[in-house]
């Protein structure tokens, strides 16, 4: 299973050069890919988490918030602010 913050995803989506937008689609579209909406709770614990360290990314801080929740490995390429998020957060790197 791969679940994808829905603000991740619109992340994704702007840094994701045209050409390879097939290639997230396709991601998208398998039967193992969970899309996570910012729910009003989730929204709320992810505001705090980020005001908790004087940071405003809601898209990292619903990344921390659904890797807390599922107790699965958050998967990025710039982990720094998700580690300063919450050191404990498994992260696994791309390369």
């Amino acid at each position: 299973m791969l679940a994808v913050p829905s603000t991740a995803l619109g992340r994704a989506w702007s840094m994701v050069d045209a050409e390879h937008h097939a290639a997230l689609q396709v991601l998208l579209g398998l039967p193992n890919t969970v899309i996570h909406d910012l729910s009003p709770e989730v929204a709320q614990e992810a505001g705090l988490l980020l005001a908790s360290q004087g940071l405003d990314d809601i898209a990292t801080g619903q990344v921390v918030s659904a890797a807390r929740r599922r107790g699965w490995p958050a998967v990025t390429g710039d982990p720094g602010t998700l580690r300063k998020l919450d050191p404990l957060v498994p992260i696994e790197e791309l390369p």
